[in-house]
This record gives structure tokens, C-alpha cells and sequence, in this order.
């Protein structure tokens, strides 16, 4: 088989979808630069594939905040534009399309292989 063969089984396995959202450059009432998220995702539903490598196991550390760390990986087509420190937002659907959960985190830097990209993200809230 060729690349192109392995590229299209993989990309049968990626039932989730994620939006990207990027840092964009702006020009501050000042004259200034600055480096923000944008308002809006650049791409929406790109299809993707969550993994998790272990359950989260919650700690509490205070009275009224349970905490969630974790980092999951994500698999996604080699063509997807994704860099470090982009946004996103990844949701799990069932077949018929209703929404099971999303994912909101930062990534890291992709490890890119010849037929897809693979990335883990900070997913840091509360519960």
C-alpha cells in the first residue's frame, strides 16, 4: 500500500471535529503590535480523532473548585494547519450527531509523520 492509502484509513477513524482557533497579530490604538486570540475560530469541524491515555482522576483541592488536568492526544490529517499554541475545541458526537462532550485546551507541537499529525492539548478547567 501507499501513503495515500494509509492516509485514507486513517482519516475513516477520525469521528470527532474540532474548531482552530489561531493568535493573530493586531495594531493597538498606539501605533503598537500585539499578539491575541482571535475572536473567532479560523476553521470549524475539522474532522479529528481524541484520544485519552488515562482516566482523569480528580483531585479536590479547594472547597469549591474540583479541578480537571489533563492531555489528551489528537490525531488529524497532515494537511490540517495546526501549530503550537493553537485553541481548540473538539466535540464528540454520536452517529446521529448529537453532542456527547467537548474538549476546550491549548496544544503543543505536532508530531508530524508522513500520513497524519499527532498533538497533545492541555484540557485545564472546572468541573
Amino acid at each position: 500500500m501507499n501513503i495515500e492509502t494509509y492516509r485514507k484509513i486513517l482519516q475513516s477513524t477520525y469521528t470527532d471535529t474540532m474548531s482552530i482557533t489561531k493568535h493573530v497579530s493586531i495594531v493597538n490604538e498606539d501605533a503598537t503590535t500585539s499578539i491575541t486570540l482571535s475572536p473567532t475560530p479560523l476553521y470549524t469541524e475539522v474532522p479529528c480523532r481524541l484520544s485519552f491515555p488515562r482516566m482523569e482522576s480528580p483531585q479536590n483541592e479547594q472547597i469549591d473548585e474540583t479541578p480537571i488536568m489533563t492531555t489528551p492526544k489528537l490525531f488529524c490529517d497532515i494537511l490540517t494547519d495546526i501549530h503550537e499554541a493553537d485553541v481548540i475545541v473538539v466535540s464528540r458526537k454520536t452517529k446521529l450527531g448529537a453532542l456527547l462532550a467537548t474538549y476546550k485546551g491549548i496544544i503543543g507541537l505536532p508530531n508530524v509523520f508522513t500520513t497524519h499529525k499527532e498533538v497533545l492539548f492541555l484540557v485545564k478547567e472546572s468541573a
